[in-house]
Order: C-alpha cells, then structure tokens, then sequence
C-alpha cells in the first residue's frame, strides 16, 4: 500500500468504527499514518480492504496492525486449522508403504510447511501403527497450533523485520568476512587475536 492507500484505509476503519479516530492530534494521526503504512506497505489495498470486511463482521473493536496481518495470512489461504491439516497429513501417512527401512519423500505430496514439520514431528509410522488415532491426532493437533502461532506471529512482520531475512543478511555479512579474513595473511590475523 501506499501512503494515500493507507490514509483510505485508516479512513475505512473510522467508517466501520466511528471512536476510531477520537480525540487524536493531528501529530497522533501522521504518526498513525506511519506506522500502518509501515507495516502494511507490502500487502495491496485490495487486500487490506478484504481483510477489514473479514475482521469487521466478527469483532466490535477497531483493529490493530495485527489483527490485520493475521486476517491477511487467513484470507490469503497460508493458514489451515489444525484439523483441516490432520485429516490431510493422515490420509498421506495412512497412503505411504509401510516396510522396514523405508525413506519417506514427503514433498511431492502437496503438505505445507507447518504440516510436513507436525508430520515428522508425530511420525507417520506412529500414525500407521497407532493403537489409538485420537492420541496421534491431539499430539499432531498441539504441535501444529504451536508451530501455527510461530508462523502467523512471523508472517505478520514486514519482511525487513522477518527473521528468515535477518539471518539470510547475516550468512551474507559472514560470507564476505570469511573471505575477506581469507585475504588475510596469518601474521595479520595473530596481530588481530593478539590486539
């Protein structure tokens, strides 16, 4: 979004919630202003507008940017339920061949992210072997939500603050030094050491 798609937006907030804007200075609001244009700026206004419309049926409060976010994630279709999630990794597990020292290929089945880490992390010969499926479908259940909250709570964060970014600009950073302190010669890097 834009900064003028922001000042929209915000106005269409004020429009489902008429306290929205209520006794804010005019400083308050270009800060306002800011801040969600900030953390939205990556997601279109259509998108936003939707994601609105979704949050405004279901709470009588104003949103926050993070109400947002986690709406965009939901309506963009990167978040399933937990039981969406068990009744698909079951169906593959039950589906996989069941023989000794077999090496399961989990990717080419359409699984997620967050399912294919619950999946490992139940296993799929617990699930095969399962004296009783409600247990491997509460402990799946659990670490899915788990798993989910991580990932909405990162996913709602401009990419210049995700932590995936952060660490693929750190391995960059140490890259170049590493081969920089390659150029080095030993004499230098013991004068280094020793200060």
């Amino acid at each position: 979004m834009t900064n003028k798609d922001t000042v929209l937006f915000l106005g269409k907030i004020k429009s489902f919630y008429y306290k929205f804007f209520m006794n804010m200075s005019k400083e308050e609001m270009l800060i306002m202003i800011e801040s969600w244009n900030d953390m939205l700026s990556e997601h279109s206004i259509n998108d936003c507008l939707n994601a609105l419309k979704r949050y405004t049926v279901i709470n009588k409060w104003p949103p926050t940017i993070s109400d947002i976010l986690t709406e965009l994630a939901v309506f963009n279709g990167e978040i399933k339920t937990a039981g969406e999630s068990w009744e698909k990794c079951f169906k593959v597990a039950i589906n996989l061949p069941n023989y000794p020292g077999v090496a399961y290929n989990l990717e080419n089945y359409g699984l997620n992210e967050l399912e294919l880490k619950a999946l490992k992390s139940i296993g799929i010969k617990e699930i095969k072997m399962s004296q009783n499926l409600a247990i491997e479908r509460s402990n799946f259940i659990r670490i899915y939500e788990s798993l989910k909250d991580r990932f909405e709570n990162e996913n709602k964060m401009p990419n210049y603050l995700r932590l995936d970014v952060i660490r693929k600009i750190k391995q960059q950073k140490l890259k170049s030094q590493n081969s920089n302190m390659s150029d080095l010669d030993s004499m230098s890097i013991k004068q280094i050491i020793e200060g």
